[in-house]
């Protein structure tokens, strides 16, 4: 698997490709790091995901209250069809806001909302 990183401002954009699972920690350090390093405001793109495995997706919800706690979060951007299945049949998009893509996303955690994937963003 391939993590690509852009940062705009005050927000990371995490681009995976390929399929994330345990075997690939690597990823999983580097989200970490990140979040040990200050950023808090983090854009998951997940255009070019093939595969998630569920201890990814946990790690996911974990990260993403901790992100809350600290005052920054978690969204999701650009979901392959793959994504975009596991997201509505685990009810994802009940914790994680979803964006059709990563500027709108971005605009997410500036202020302006932008447009989300299915389903309107909501207040935290």
């Amino acid at each position: 698997m391939k993590v690509r990183r852009k940062q705009v401002g005050e927000v990371d954009i995490l681009s995976f490709e390929g399929e994330f699972d345990a075997s690939t920690v690597p990823a999983i350090e580097a989200i970490d790091g990140l979040v040990e390093e200050g950023r808090t405001r983090l854009v998951f793109s997940f255009a070019g995901l093939t595969f998630v495995a569920s201890p990814v997706l946990g790690y996911f919800v974990k990260i993403g209250k901790r992100l809350r706690d600290m005052g920054g979060g978690v969204v999701f951007s650009r979901p392959s069809p793959f994504m975009q299945a596991t997201i509505r049949t685990l009810g994802l998009d009940q914790i994680f806001d979803v964006f059709a893509d990563d500027n709108a996303a971005v605009r997410h955690f500036q202020g302006a909302r932008g447009t989300a994937g299915d389903a309107p963003p909501r207040e935290r």
